[in-house]
């Protein structure tokens, strides 16, 4: 496992492959700067499918998006509400959702269902630096 260490704004992001076009992608939003108009901080876990199709808000195996933020509430809201832009609990951190795994909700699994062995925990409080554990 890896104490990892997330910062706002660096430009710094952790990347867990299946392949060359799936993949998870785990970074720090904070707000401020850039990101001052972001509904809340935390952290952001984006499943990237480049054979997906940003057309696609079924979510499902067959029909996903190219690039889906892994809502932490597992609400999907951002594909079901065509005026929810995010919201305070769509990030992961400490007060809300501190574990993304293969038996969670949401789950790290990739889109044909098989385990990415993706474990995030103790996700700390949502700041302008991160920590977290897990295999990234």
């Amino acid at each position: 496992d890896l104490n990892a260490t997330a910062t706002a704004g660096a430009n710094k992001f952790f990347i867990h492959r299946k392949s060359p076009s799936e993949y998870f992608i785990i970074e720090n939003r904070y707000k401020a700067g850039r990101d001052q108009a972001l509904p809340a901080s935390g952290l952001a876990i984006w499943h990237i499918d480049e054979m997906g199709d940003n057309q696609n808000e079924q979510m499902t195996a067959a029909l996903h998006y190219e690039c889906s933020l892994v809502q932490a509430d597992n609400r999907h809201d951002l594909e079901s509400d065509p005026r929810n832009y995010g919201d305070a609990t769509d990030l992961f951190g400490a007060g809300g959702n501190v574990l993304f795994g293969g038996a969670t909700s949401p789950s790290s699994k990739w889109w044909d269902g098989t385990a990415s062995g993706l474990d995030i925990r103790a996700i700390s409080a949502a700041g302008a630096v991160m920590n977290f554990v897990g295999n990234v």
